[in-house]
């Protein structure tokens, strides 16, 4: 599996990543940024392009976990970052998500809902939602 990060993950990152998702990702992290949201929650946060954008545009007070069920991806994601950016990097199952009930004001999702159980995926986003707080996916 040490491969795998190098065969697959570093060529999703650099040569897709720009092509397909920078440009929705910016886009993505506006809409949600423009809510002043204090606790986001990425969810199928892949190798950080959202991340980045997120962690850019939201207050450096808001709290940003990103989660993935790749390790791979999350250690691309987490290279992208300083410690004192304050992005908590997760592995995590989007349909059983280990967060308290009503843990955030946003959560975010782009083009990962197709590689989960939607149903068991949005109850859990549901569940960790504060009252008011908004689920932003794309697909």
């Amino acid at each position: 599996m040490a491969g795998y990060v190098d065969d697959v993950v570093i060529p999703y990152d650099r040569d897709l990543g720009p092509v397909l998702f920078e440009h929705y990702g910016a886009d993505t992290a506006r809409r949600v940024a423009e809510q002043s949201p204090m606790d986001v929650l990425e969810i199928a946060a892949g190798t950080g392009i959202v991340t980045r954008h997120l962690r850019s545009l939201l207050s450096k007070e808001a709290r940003l976990t990103a989660i993935d069920i790749s390790d791979s991806m999350m250690d691309v994601a987490r290279s992208k970052f300083l410690p004192e950016e304050q992005v908590t990097f997760q592995n995590a199952d989007a349909t059983a998500l280990p967060f308290d009930d009503e843990a955030f004001d946003a959560v975010v999702c782009q083009f990962g809902i197709m590689f989960f159980d939607r149903e068991k995926g949005f109850r859990e986003v549901y569940r960790t939602l504060k009252p008011g707080g908004r689920y932003l996916f794309r697909v």
